[in-house]
């Protein structure tokens, strides 16, 4: 597989379909990175135990790790949208959640439409607000692999482990900002 990209890529950059991309090394502060990382980890780590004694194991969703990656890092564009992609995401949670609950459940619709429903729904929803935020859309589907009796509160549940760790990204992202600051 790589060959053949290899391949197409070069055959677009001959014939000027695509340009030709320069490699430029990225600075890394291996100190930084690696403090940033643990005070996720440790973030993470603490939410998932108490999400574990609480039984509540979907407050520490996968998707809502991923999100609180991309929040608590560098990125200042991304965390000014924070209330937007919080109030996306808990909705999404929503629709895909009673969806299926309704449709597949209720109604014994074939999974597959569900799904491509809400698909559709969401790439409408994206493309109409350029949201673009991987873990909306595994927040979007996570609804149609669990089990039935965690649908009704799935959104509950989604909208306070976001919350949580958008707070938490905040105050990571803060301190990182004043350490910057300072140098």
């Amino acid at each position: 597989m790589t060959i053949i990209i290899v391949i197409v890529q070069k055959f677009l950059q001959d014939y000027e379909y695509s340009h030709i991309y320069q490699y430029q090394p990225v600075e890394f502060d291996y100190h930084h990175e690696l403090w940033l990382f643990l005070k996720r980890l440790l973030v993470v780590i603490g939410l998932a135990v108490v999400a574990t004694r609480l039984e509540i194991r979907l407050l520490i969703a996968p998707p809502l790790i991923v999100a609180f990656f991309e929040l608590s890092g560098n990125h200042k564009k991304l965390r000014s949208q924070a209330p937007r992609l919080y109030g996306l995401t808990i909705f999404i949670a929503f629709i895909s959640a009673y969806a299926r609950y309704f449709f597949t459940l209720q109604y014994q619709i074939p999974l597959i439409i569900t799904v491509a429903l809400i698909t559709l729904i969401l790439l409408l929803i994206i493309y109409s607000l350029k949201i673009f935020f991987p873990p909306i859309g595994a927040i979007a589907i996570l609804p149609m692999i669990l089990s039935p009796d965690l649908l009704i509160i799935y959104p509950f549940l989604i909208a306070m482990g976001f919350a949580l760790l958008i707070l938490f990204a905040f105050l990571i992202s803060k301190e990182n900002s004043s350490i910057y600051e300072k140098t």
